[in-house]
């Protein structure tokens, strides 16, 4: 391996100026994905970015307009029972599910879904969501809808010199109730075939679905979110008729491709199976 300048600046600006100064530079966080790669010839960086010693960037912090998620947060902080994050179901479950208790103290949310994986845990979990991401840049802090943040497999919106800070959740999900389910290969500490993440808003009285989210990962070229499902929910009680009806449409809106985790088949009849039982639990909330 060729010899990586490694930077280690102090604040967002400086580490911007370094990401647009130095080709072929990276931001490492946890380093979970980037190392990995960079040990297979992946990647081969000419620089690391390191962010570990900018303030603020690792906090969660819960206002009224909703949660924060500085993108150094951990994925284990995410998981814990304590934490802020714990109000949202759907994201402490994602982060539970992913890797090992090593692995999720490492890695971290921005380091998930900067990675671009159609796969990631966290990045279904917030399409579910309504998450917003922040981005800081040499022009100053944009803030980018999550399910216009991915591009493609490993590619985002992010352009160079441009770092994701914060992860936002509006505090009206709060009150949704929602779920995550994947399937792997082994029973831990592997990625998913198929991911399923559902939000539901019932009317209390009459318990129709006034409003609901459901995301799919792995099975399109990113984290989608099934829209056409959402809509075949919506406005219904959510029954067992309703449930096979929008499964099927999930089955038909994902775009699969068949590699070593299973084929494009199999992961459609998966996504079938993930949304009745995802959404079966939450009939029963």
């Amino acid at each position: 391996m060729s010899s990586i300048q490694y930077y280690m600046p102090a604040d967002l600006v400086e580490a911007s100026r370094i990401l647009q100064a130095v080709e072929h530079s990276h931001v490492i966080a946890g380093g979970t994905d980037l190392v990995p790669k960079m040990k297979t010839g992946v990647l081969k960086p000419r620089a690391l970015v390191d962010l570990s010693k900018i303030k603020d960037l690792s906090a969660i912090v819960s206002t009224p307009e909703g949660l924060y998620i500085g993108a150094m947060a951990n994925v284990a902080d995410l998981a814990d029972r304590q934490s802020p994050a714990n109000s949202y179901a759907v994201l402490r479950l994602a982060a539970r599910s992913l890797g090992s208790p090593q692995v999720r103290n490492l890695a971290t949310i921005g380091g998930n879904l900067c990675n671009a994986a159609p796969s990631a845990d966290l990045a279904t979990a917030l399409l579910a969501l309504d998450a917003q991401v922040e981005i800081s840049g040499a022009t100053g802090v944009k803030t980018v809808p999550l399910d216009q943040f991915f591009k493609g497999p490993g590619y985002t919106v992010l352009q160079r010199g441009e770092i994701l800070t914060r992860v936002f959740v509006p505090s009206y999900m709060k009150v949704w109730k929602s779920f995550y389910l994947k399937h792997t290969i082994r029973r831990s500490m592997d990625i998913a075939v198929v991911a399923v993440a559902a939000s539901v808003l019932w009317d209390e009285k009459s318990r129709e679905v006034k409003d609901v989210r459901i995301a799919l990962g792995a099975v399109a070229p990113t984290p989608l979110r099934a829209r056409s499902t959402e809509k075949a929910i919506r406005g219904k009680i959510l029954n067992e008729a309703t449930i096979t009806a929008a499964a099927s449409e999930a089955m038909n809106e994902c775009r699969p491709i068949s590699d070593v985790r299973g084929t494009a088949t199999y992961r459609r009849i998966l996504t079938k199976v993930l949304t009745t039982r995802a959404l079966r639990i939450l009939a029963e909330c």
